[in-house]
């Protein structure tokens, strides 16, 4: 029989079926719908994890204080040592002064920023314009949405209770690609201040690297700002920039086993104690908000949630399956008598379970994207919410941090998943059929 006929009498089949064909559209919404809330959790703090080991910050290792009269032998050892990109010095890791911008002054906004050093090898990845290169020196890049450096501090008070109001004390970094910037840089103790005029280069993502407030310069010229002020360190010290986030813990050992640094101040700056010295987890801590026992437990809870429900979708969907096609049994008497030989009827019944099953994955997806947006609602209304007590602000913290992971599913998830929801559907229909086909007529007609 040609394959249009057969489509033809499937789609007859799924209309004619509504009600009977219920019985696997119903499970096959639940377990899509189901499966995409996992796989959203899953997927989203996947990337956010990925997103938040670009940040510069968790790469870091600082103040590692050496002994005075081994400076310069402690700067080489550390430069020579394996994963690390970034050896910087004590005048070269910031500007010891306040900034400001006259340009950037609103009323919402100080014009106070800050400046962070930066090399061709570590950066945030540019989402406008360029990135800084080695020749490069009056240039910076800076975040799409800038924070007045005042207030940083209370930023995350702010978002929850006047979230509207915050987003109004941005500054659009887009803006000022391509812009001059005059920069003065006053040291508060001498009073000494410098003017420099930069150059915006390039803008990066704020939310991606957590990071509305730095504006990244060549550190050559950090170090250059600091000497024109004159400021005095009373101590030498560096920090290193690790390659990539796995490698932290590595170097942070192999740093603290020389015999020439001294161990108080990293060990402090490190946050270790009895109970940790896991630099990467602190930092993380500091950074996301999310500790990274947290993030594994998610992960694992999600994997496991999502082959549990896809077996419980399979043993569903063949109870399910066997009942429809126990009751549609007399169907299959009548195709058979009309003359319709058992490959047809095979042919016809698995097309007409596919149908379903691809309907009913639609709906799904249509059904989580409704989901989806009513819970962000729910929660930005929670968040929002002026007038908390104790627990409620608990859970509003909680709410905030959760709603920082960007909420995304895999696309190729959704691909796969289909597949395997209708490899089975598909798999399953033809053995039960296989079994009900090899009665008789008589036996069909009367079941």
């Amino acid at each position: 029989m040609k394959f249009r006929k057969i489509l033809k009498i499937s789609l007859q089949r799924v209309r004619y079926n509504r009600k009977r064909n219920l019985t696997i559209a119903i499970p096959i919404i639940l377990i899509v719908v189901l499966l995409l809330i996992v796989n959203m959790v899953y997927y989203s703090m996947q990337q956010y994890v990925k997103s938040i080991e670009n940040n510069l910050s968790l790469r870091t290792i600082d103040y590692i204080n050496c002994l005075p009269s081994k400076y310069e032998e402690t700067k080489e050892k550390l430069q020579q040592l394996e994963h690390i990109d970034m050896v910087v010095e004590m005048d070269e890791r910031h500007v010891y002064a306040e900034a400001y911008c006259e340009q950037l002054k609103s009323e919402t906004y100080s014009g106070q920023i800050s400046l962070a050093p930066i090399n061709e090898k570590t950066y945030p990845e540019v989402i406008m314009g360029r990135q800084i290169n080695k020749e490069d020196k009056y240039v910076v890049i800076v975040p799409d949405k800038i924070l007045d450096g005042n207030n940083v501090g209370f930023e995350f008070d702010s978002v929850i209770v006047e979230q509207k109001d915050l987003e109004n004390q941005y500054i659009d970094g887009t803006a000022l690609l391509g812009e001059q910037l005059k920069i003065e840089f006053e040291e508060s103790d001498s009073k000494a201040t410098v003017e420099k005029t930069f150059t915006v280069i390039g803008v990066f993502d704020s939310e991606l690297y957590n990071d509305k407030a730095n504006f990244y310069a060549p550190k050559s010229i950090i170090k250059e700002i600091n000497q024109e002020i004159e400021y005095e360190f009373s101590d030498k010290f560096f920090k290193v920039v690790v390659d990539k986030l796995e490698n932290v813990q590595s170097v942070y050992d192999e740093i603290y086993s020389d015999e020439n640094i001294e161990k108080t101040k990293i060990e402090l700056e490190a946050g270790a104690n009895e109970n940790s010295t896991n630099v990467v987890e602190q930092n993380i801590l500091k950074i996301a908000d999310i500790n990274l026992d947290t993030q594994k437990l998610i992960n694992s809870i999600s994997i496991y949630l999502m082959i549990g429900i896809i077996l419980i979708f399979a043993v569903l969907l063949i109870i399910t399956n066997m009942n429809k096609t126990y009751l549609s049994s007399t169907e299959m008497g009548i195709l058979r008598v009309e003359g319709y030989t058992n490959k047809d009827i095979q042919k016809i019944t698995i097309i007409e379970n596919i149908i379903v099953c691809l309907v009913s994955i639609i709906t799904g997806i249509l059904l989580f994207g409704l989901l989806r947006i009513f819970a962000n609602a729910v929660i930005d209304y929670i968040i929002q919410k002026p007038n908390a007590g104790i627990t409620m602000k608990q859970i509003r913290e909680q709410l905030y941090y959760l709603m920082k992971i960007p909420q995304k599913v895999n696309a190729i998830f959704i691909i796969v998943s289909s597949v395997i929801i209708t490899t089975i559907v598909g798999l399953n229909t033809f053995f039960i059929n296989k079994k009900q086909l090899h009665k008789n007529i008589k036996d069909l007609l009367k079941s």
